[in-house]
């Protein structure tokens, strides 16, 4: 199944802002081994599960706070399959940002793949455990059928990055890009009469004559070894092949072993962890669709039926999307313009179009676009935070909620405004439930038959005047306009149900 545009535009622009910030890596001269250098101040930061908005945010602000705290080394514990592309920019961007501040050292104690991969090369040093392994960092979209590559657009420009990492590094670049591309098969190479290991393309060592170059030598005094990494394959290391290619210099059994041949004698060690808003974040990071679903119904029935319950729900949705939002960075006027006219159209269809249209409908969708941007982080200049599985699963939340918080809502109001708790001191009314309003405390009664003015707009909830009592009231007949005359239908328990009726009341 083919690829949407989005997601192909999205990718191409995440692999753009890599080349972008590459280019501020300094190259290296081959850069010296610092094994068995020290440090007076380490900060353990966890890096663990799907990158996401939220998990980048936290990165940066901690490594932030390594450098403000005059830490001189950052070991990342990464424990991660992968996850958002855009995600591992803004980490690797805040990592090459504290290079000359601090040392970074990413430790793999399990797995590191794909965007966790290309995050701990990255850093300063990488150091695995015995069994860890590293890579598989080929950039795929999410389709009905499944992952699939993202396609040589995305490949080019990441090849170009992880290239640009090993040139700094002195690794080899052809196995490097191996890392994110099938497109070569790399052989192993043996110079005579010189020590040391050679990776180069094969095509390159089948094609030339024995006087041109292949990697600096003459090929007729190169010997082929094996295949190192065949063609149409990812490279996926395990802490030996990792050693083996050149990428880690060295490896522990365990994290208390690397902390205490990195710490100095009278070196500390600070761990960092999550804190509950960052924790509560990045759980609810999953969850906006239906916190928007929620706001988007909350705000439709506290507009035409008044304040009640459902405006509380709704606040409290609000509230937990702003949290989510401003933890992972995700605020852009872009996400609040869409709210703001999403809210105004609703608002439009309430007061100065009864019933419910056009407006109503586009109020929705710029609400939920709106929410959608806050999720992602999307906005007009930025596409490349939204992609084809954060869109279906925002989008598949969003519209069970809208249908199933709706009636439950709904139901929910015919039993809370009615109990005698609610009532004597909650004074709780369900115009904002969508359910009818709340009848008159329990020391008042409502005749059927009885006559009244409405003193606000029924929507269809809202009150009346009867028998010179205000009283919570709905409208059996659809809204009502202020001031016209209306009886009683009927009194269900703490409901009171009117219909319009024609001429003044009796």
């Amino acid at each position: 199944m083919g690829r949407t545009k989005t997601l192909r535009t999205a990718l191409l622009a995440l692999a753009s802002a890599a080349v972008a910030w590459v280019a501020a890596v300094r190259p290296a001269d081959a850069r010296p081994s610092h094994v068995g250098e020290t440090f007076r101040a380490i900060h353990v930061i966890d890096l663990e599960g799907e990158f996401e908005p939220a998990l980048a945010a936290y990165v940066e602000r901690s490594l932030a706070a390594a450098v403000a705290a005059k830490a001189d080394c950052v070991v990342l514990r990464i424990e991660s399959p992968g996850g958002r592309l855009d995600s591992m920019m803004k980490i690797v961007q805040a990592l090459l940002a504290v290079r000359d501040e601090v040392r970074t050292v990413a430790w793999v104690p399990a797995a590191a793949l794909s965007a966790a991969s290309l995050t701990a090369l990255a850093c300063d040093e990488v150091v695995m455990a015995p069994g860890a392994i590293l890579g598989d960092a080929q950039p795929v979209t999410m389709t009905f059928g499944g992952a699939e590559p993202a396609g040589e657009k995305a490949e080019t420009y990441l090849r170009h990055f992880v290239r640009a990492l090993a040139t700094d590094r002195d690794w080899n670049p052809l196995v490097a890009q191996k890392l994110v591309s099938t497109a070569k098969e790399v052989l192993e190479v043996r110079a005579k009469g010189v020590a040391g290991r050679r990776f180069v393309d094969a095509d390159d060592f089948q094609q030339a004559r024995d006087d041109e170059l292949v990697d600096g030598v003459p090929r007729r005094h190169l010997e082929r070894v094996r295949i190192a990494i065949p063609r149409g394959t990812i490279l996926t290391m395990s802490t030996e092949e990792a050693m083996y290619f050149g990428f880690v210099e060295r490896s522990f059994p365990d994290e208390a072993a690397l902390l205490a041949e990195l710490r100095a004698d009278d070196g500390t060690v600070t761990l960092v962890a999550m804190t509950w808003r960052e924790r509560a974040s990045r759980w609810l990071l999953g969850l906006t669709g239906i916190l928007g679903g929620l706001l988007v119904v909350c705000v439709g029935l506290s507009i035409y039926q008044g304040l009640g319950l459902a405006s509380i729900v709704g606040a409290c949705a609000l509230a937990l999307l702003a949290m989510v939002t401003f933890t992972a960075d995700l605020a852009n006027g872009f996400s609040f313009l869409l709210l703001g006219v999403g809210i105004l159209l609703l608002l439009v269809e309430a007061f100065l179009l009864p019933g419910f249209g056009v407006a109503g409908i586009l109020g929705i969708v710029a609400t939920a676009a709106g929410v959608l941007s806050l999720a992602t982080g999307f906005d007009l200049e930025s596409s490349g935070s939204l992609s084809w599985p954060v869109f279906a699963r925002f989008l598949g939340q969003f519209a069970a909620t809208v249908v199933v918080g709706g009636v439950f809502l709904v139901l929910i109001s015919r039993v809370v405004p009615s109990l005698p708790f609610a009532r004597r001191h909650l004074h709780l009314s369900a115009d904002g439930l969508g359910a009818g309003a709340v009848a008159v405390p329990g020391d008042v009664t409502v005749a059927v038959g009885a006559a009244g003015t409405a003193t606000t707009d029924l929507r269809p909830a809202g009150r009346a005047s009867v028998d010179g009592r205000v009283v919570d009231v709905t409208s059996e007949g659809g809204w009502v306009e202020a001031g016209t005359a209306v009886r009683v239908q009927r009194v269900e328990g703490a409901r009171v149900i009117v219909r319009p009726v024609e001429g003044p009341p009796a």
